[in-house]
This record gives C-alpha cells, structure tokens and sequence, in this order.
C-alpha cells in the first residue's frame, strides 16, 4: 500500500521474481487494474483527477495487445495524466508501433526495455520534457507529487 500525499501519483512495476505486479495510486487512492501480465496504462483527467481509463495489455503474448495500447495512447487527451508500468513481463511482444507510441510520450527507456525488465513511466500528453521514469531488472517504484 503507499502512502502518498494529495495531488500526487504512485506506480510500482515489478517483474515475476520481484513481486509480479503493476500498482497504481492517484491522489493517495490505490487503483485497481486487473490483469495477468503485460503492459498498464491508467489516465487520470487532467480536470477531474478522476481515472478515465486502466487496462494492462498483454504484451507478452499477444502482439494485437501491442496495436490495441498504441490506438489507446493514440485516443488520449493531451494534458491528461498517464500512469504507466509493465506487471511481469511486457516486452516479448511489445511491438516498434506501440514503442514509438510511448517514446512520443516522452520515454527514453521503452526502447531499451528487456525480457522482465521492470518499467514505470507518469507523465501528461503532450509534455514529454516533464516525463519521470524508471527501468530496472527488478522492481522500480516512482512518485510524482508536484502540480506538472
């Protein structure tokens, strides 16, 4: 569980060997996001601060997942938060379209992602100079407490 300050964000990713997970918090809330493996996205309403969406893509299995996560990164608002991490493993069938995808949003590590790699990203559309991510072969946690 984290303990976070209001107005802040939290995401942990950890691969199968560190705790298989893929947690997020928004505003000191935990935020529920089911699925097994692969690739989590949570947007926050930049307005409302309420979770517009949450899916994990399983990218470690199916390459369609890898098209579906860019046309959902592809239909985000600009100036609205986004929360993202890999829960297991999420690089296998991460394609070059939805690498791109991410590294538009300001990434610099999804490129270097590897095989259980650990990943967390928080960041708002349209402002990659403001990015803050993490990639480790373990687990990585980052928190983002400032107005960005």
């Amino acid at each position: 569980m984290f303990s976070v300050k209001s107005k802040s964000f939290a995401v942990t990713s950890a691969n199968h060997k560190h705790g298989d997970r893929f947690s997020v918090a928004v505003d000191g809330g935990l935020i529920d996001v089911p699925g097994e493996r692969g690739v989590g996205l949570v947007v926050v309403d930049y307005h409302t601060r309420n979770v517009s969406y949450k899916h994990i893509f399983d990218t470690s299995q199916e390459t369609s997942e890898s098209d579906k996560l860019a046309k959902a990164i592809e239909r985000i608002k600009n100036g609205d938060y986004i929360v993202m991490g890999i829960k297991g493993d999420g690089s296998k069938k991460l394609t070059n379209d939805a690498k791109f995808a991410i590294s538009n949003l300001g990434s610099d590590e999804i490129y270097k992602l590897g095989f259980e790699d650990s990943w967390a990203m928080i960041v708002r559309k349209g402002e990659p100079h403001l990015v803050r991510e993490a990639r480790e072969h373990n687990a990585v946690t980052i928190q983002r407490s400032d107005d960005f």
